[in-house]
């Protein structure tokens, strides 16, 4: 497997193979350590199950590894922004069409990202008025029975089926 320059460049920092970094940063950002070992050690599919896995744990239960691996988490930790316990809510098209007309209203006049700003406005308010004007009357709802025997489309079946039957009957008793 070739490796970039970054990778190779990184690994000999760690005093590790390249693939053993790749093994890492597939760990840190959230695959099992078997997953990652079959993904980094590709060529190594060939092997028996006890290879594999005496190999993954001869890398893995290393000092240097366990070190590599969490610095790498660390890195990748102040690398994302973690939320403080906020979850973000979704906003209603109302309330975002309110928060575009106030970023607008900020703009100075007669700007072209003000004009944008108004032109995205508009088209909020179009979509919402959209989905609100949608008739509920218009929808077909289909309710299926729990028994074949109770759905109404069945029952009709059976008494054509039954009319046609007693007409064949009538017509039959007719020629006779």
């Amino acid at each position: 497997m070739d490796f970039s320059k970054r990778i190779e460049k990184e690994s000999k920092k760690y005093g590790v193979a390249a693939q053993s970094l790749v093994l890492a940063d597939l760990m840190s950002v959230g695959y099992t350590e078997a997953e990652a070992y079959s993904i980094a050690y590709a060529e190594n599919a060939v092997l028996s199950f006890q290879q594999n896995q005496s190999i993954r744990e001869g890398i893995t239960k290393s000092g240097r590894f366990k070190e590599m691996l969490n610095e790498r988490i660390d890195n990748l930790r102040s690398r994302v922004p973690l939320s403080d316990g906020e979850d973000m809510e979704l906003m209603s098209t109302e309330d975002a069409a309110k928060q575009v007309l106030k970023a607008a209203q900020l703009l100075p006049e007669g700007s072209k990202e003000r004009g944008e700003m108004f032109v995205k406005y508009t088209e909020l308010l179009r979509r919402n008025s959209q989905v609100d004007a949608e008739p509920e009357e218009d929808n077909i709802r289909i309710y299926l029975p729990l028994k074949c025997n109770d759905c109404p489309l069945l029952q009709e079946y059976n008494e054509r089926q039954k009319e046609i039957e007693d007409a064949k009957k009538a017509a039959g008793t007719e020629k006779e």
